[in-house]
């Protein structure tokens, strides 16, 4: 049994984002790091979290489960689409 095209979007998405995370803690700061170019698209939907609630101190302690939680919304999304393209053909 194959595992559905929206679970496999999640998992990607998820796993994708704490690679990003795991790369940039582990990089040395006097040096570049492999996962500076996808910072700014992976932080970019923190602008709808501050515009729903403001405040740093929320932000500050809600800012990584919600990166986490909007692209595994956003790869679960992706999925089911190029599953249901794909049965379309």
């Amino acid at each position: 049994m194959r595992t559905p095209y929206w679970v496999r979007g999640l998992l990607f998405a998820t796993f994708f984002v704490a690679i990003i995370f795991f790369l940039k803690i582990i990089c040395p700061l006097e040096t570049g790091c492999l996962a500076d170019p996808f910072l700014t698209p992976l932080f970019s939907p923190l602008f709808l979290l501050e515009g729903v609630f403001g405040g740093p101190t929320i932000l500050g302690l809600w800012e990584p489960l919600f990166i986490f939680v909007f692209w595994g919304l956003a790869g679960l999304l992706f999925g089911f689409l190029y599953g249901r393209m794909r049965v379309e053909r």
